[in-house]
């Protein structure tokens, strides 16, 4: 395309100027940034086509980092500048999991100076016109777009008259090659970036669904992994081809055995073996043979130096959860410590110089990235940007590069790749699954993980009677553990759910018909809780950077952000519907308390303390309590004043049970205030709780004898719903990734 030819497209009232970079509504201009003006033209020029998420971000920020919650952001306010209503995608289509469509019918005009051509582009074929000798149709008539003459252009309609239809062909694809030359050329680059990420092969390896962490052998023949037996540990190897025996290495226990490590040669599995009181480190043969203790005081997976003579390792730290970082020789003499703090398992670098491993840093939000340890001198430096909200295993990728397990925002837990030393990220999986720890094979070509998948079903059960309970929704795959479920004061659910495609918002009858979703496609949105009056739904987003509350009236409409701190989570309404409060992240783990319409947040509690519910008189409320920041302080249920202050009763919760229960995120009063509800797992079999307010014993009152149970909520007449399912954690294998 020559210099003076501009780009122009047309749809609906609008025109888009591609070389002036104006965008016009009815000839007048409208205000919009650089960056949704790019994304924009990308989504028009491409239009009825997919545009993937990360083709969006690599071009229009090819000169950043940035998270794809810029991108929904950029959307969400493209969408307000056409005039979309929530659920209304006029102009742009999400795609879940994959990007976004242009779906208005779109003009391309050409300009090359005194010429115009204009070429109308609709999701269907195109027509020539020839006026009163006929026409050379390509496709049907009554879908077809037309290319008409512009002054100027007669010998142009003269030879396609004699040339008939392989003219108009001909000439049809010139303009439309024209006219997207840049845009197709860019594609072609991006396809070539991307390639091996989009054609990576993932292969099972187990079907059981009990598999907790795994590793890979250096030569990739062997996987050691440990399995869930109903709350018991046991720790097996197994070959990775197809068929291959599984042998035995420690038989089921109630430990836990940490993921383990193969020795550089491939000769000997390395294994932690720990209990409430100890950690110790084992070696076996991986030919077979007794297991031999090696050291105690190795808390996580270990990490050899690549000439094998020495390993890093984790010791744990008292009273703190904090932990050491240290070396050893390969016969656990000539400890060194190079570190300490909230430290993951860790990762010694092919080149010998570095250590790496995930870094929390409880001031900072997001919390979790990559720390690098300099053997030589202790030096420690981020690798890249504190980016996740929790992170896993870390493994080299070369010296060039690391692998890491890290959960991003609200989004599970994926693998993602970071250079090094420029700490520049990017995506390997993107999908609704968890990935739990990462290791490779010597030679980099091969990635072992245990993929975790959720499936979860809504039921509704009179009475809480289990016997009598009735799913009322099909299944609606991955939801949030953390996630929200509650009854509407005229009897509907709302509750947190991907059956979108992404986690989102949604309702339905107790009969489970009428679905339908509240929240946009533009946004995720989670832990929904709807106030007392029926107005509307608290929840929480990103869409504007940081985990914040939000409200939306109970039809979906009149989004309003509450909040405006960096980390927010787990609102919950006040009796009179005027107030939400939430706990916030910004100053260790606190409650805080702000108006239902916005405005200055007060704060409640100075001591850990999250997740609270209001009792329905509007006096208390209920949280999981530990009293001090310190992470390893005994987990407790506190009753405490609406006002804030100190809890003014105090309950200690069963976790005896392994492996126990997850990670206590719900709960809830009993319709009379007199008790609080809340969930206990055991064995993988989830039932509800009631502790009386009053102190006495706590009491079982479901008798579910299957499945997990991820939120709930007691209606006022007496019906208890419940999201209830399994959860499956397999290995698999990934090539083709680099």
């Amino acid at each position: 395309m020559s210099a003076q030819t501009k780009r122009i497209y047309e749809f609906g009232p609008f025109r888009l100027d591609a070389a002036e970079r104006v965008l016009l509504r009815d000839g007048r201009p409208e205000p919009i940034t650089p960056k949704a003006f790019d994304v924009l033209l990308m989504l028009v020029e491409s239009s009825g086509h997919i545009v993937e998420k990360d083709e969006l971000m690599n071009r229009v920020w090819s000169d950043s980092f940035v998270e794809e919650g810029n991108l929904k952001a950029t959307v969400s306010v493209l969408r307000k500048t056409l005039e979309q209503s929530a659920g209304e995608h006029q102009y742009i289509e999400t795609v879940p999991r994959r990007g976004y469509r242009f779906t208005a019918d779109v003009r391309a005009l050409v300009d090359a100076g005194p010429e115009l051509m204009l070429l109308e582009r609709s999701r269907a074929d195109v027509i020539i016109e020839e006026g009163e000798e006929g026409v050379g149709q390509l496709g049907p008539p009554q879908t077809a777009g037309v290319l008409r003459a512009a002054p100027g252009t007669e010998s142009l309609l003269a030879a396609i008259k004699r040339h008939k239809r392989a003219s108009a062909v001909a000439l049809v694809a010139m303009l439309v090659v024209t006219a997207g030359a840049g845009y197709g050329l860019y594609r072609f680059l991006a396809g070539k970036s991307n390639q091996h990420f989009q054609t990576m092969k993932l292969k099972g390896l187990t079907s059981s669904g009990a598999v907790l962490e795994a590793s890979i052998s250096p030569d990739g023949k062997y996987v050691a992994y440990s399995v869930d037996e109903g709350g018991q540990e046991s720790l097996w190897l197994r070959q990775v081809d197809v068929g291959a025996s599984n042998t035995q290495i420690a038989s089921a226990d109630n430990v836990r055995y940490q993921a383990a490590t193969f020795s550089p040669d491939g000769n000997y599995v390395y294994y932690v073996k720990s209990d409430n009181s100890s950690d110790v480190l084992f070696r076996t043969a991986v030919l077979g043979g007794a297991s031999r203790k090696m050291m105690e005081g190795v808390a996580r997976p270990i990490s050899f130096s690549p000439d094998g003579k020495q390993f890093a390792f984790l010791r744990r730290n008292d009273p703190n959860r904090d932990f050491s970082l240290l070396i050893a020789n390969a016969d656990g003499s000539g400890e060194t410590k190079l570190a300490t703090g909230s430290l993951g398992p860790p990762a010694w670098s092919p080149d010998g110089k570095i250590i790496a491993c995930g870094s929390i840093d409880r001031d900072v939000v997001p919390p979790a990235g990559v720390m690098g340890v300099r053997i030589v001198d202790h030096q420690q430096r981020l690798i890249g940007p504190r980016r996740f909200w929790s992170i896993g295993q870390v493994a080299w990728l070369e010296n060039s590069s690391l692998i890491v397990a890290g959960q991003d925002g609200f989004a599970t837990s994926q693998l993602w790749q970071i250079s090094y030393p420029g700490g520049e990220l990017r995506r390997i999986t993107n999908d609704l699954n968890d990935y739990r720890g990462v290791s490779l094979t010597a030679n980099y070509d091969t990635i072992a993980t245990v993929q975790s998948e959720e499936f979860c079903t809504l039921w509704v059960a009179p009475n809480g009677d289990a016997a009598r309970a009735k799913q009322i929704t099909p299944g609606l795959g991955r939801q949030d553990l953390a996630g929200g479920l509650c009854w509407t004061p005229d009897g509907k659910l709302v509750y947190e759910s991907s059956e979108g495609g992404e986690p989102g918002i949604w309702i339905t009858t107790a009969e489970g018909t009428e679905r339908k979703q509240l929240s946009d496609d533009s946004y995720l949105a989670s832990r929904p809780m709807v106030s007392p009056d029926g107005r509307y739904v608290v929840f929480i987003s990103a869409q504007s950077g940081y985990p914040n509350v939000w409200r939306m009236n109970i039809d979906g409409s009149n989004l309003k952000r509450l909040t405006d701190s960096t980390f927010e989570g787990m609102p919950s309404c006040s009796a009179d519907s005027q107030s939400v409060i939430y706990t916030s992240l910004v100053s260790g783990v606190n409650l805080w308390r702000v108006s239902i319409d916005g405005g200055e947040p007060a704060r409640l509690t100075r001591t850990w303390a999250r997740g609270a519910v209001i009792s329905p008189d509007g006096k208390r409320m209920v949280c999981w309590y530990r009293g001090e920041r310190q992470q390893n302080a005994q987990l407790t249920i506190a009753i405490i004043p609406f006002e804030g202050g100190d809890p003014v009763k105090v309950f200690h919760v069963d976790r005896s049970a392994h492996p126990p229960s997850p990670a206590p995120n719900y709960l809830r009063w009993t319709m009379d205030g007199k008790a609080v509800l809340y969930i206990d797992t055991r064995d993988g079999v989830s039932n509800i709780w009631s502790q009386p307010a009053d102190g006495r014993p706590p009491a079982k009152i479901t008798e579910f004898t299957s499945d997990r149970i991820f939120s709930f909520d007691w209606s006022k007449d007496g019906k208890l719903a419940l999201a209830r399912g399994r959860q499956t954690s397999d290995i698999v294998v990934i090539t083709d990734f680099k």
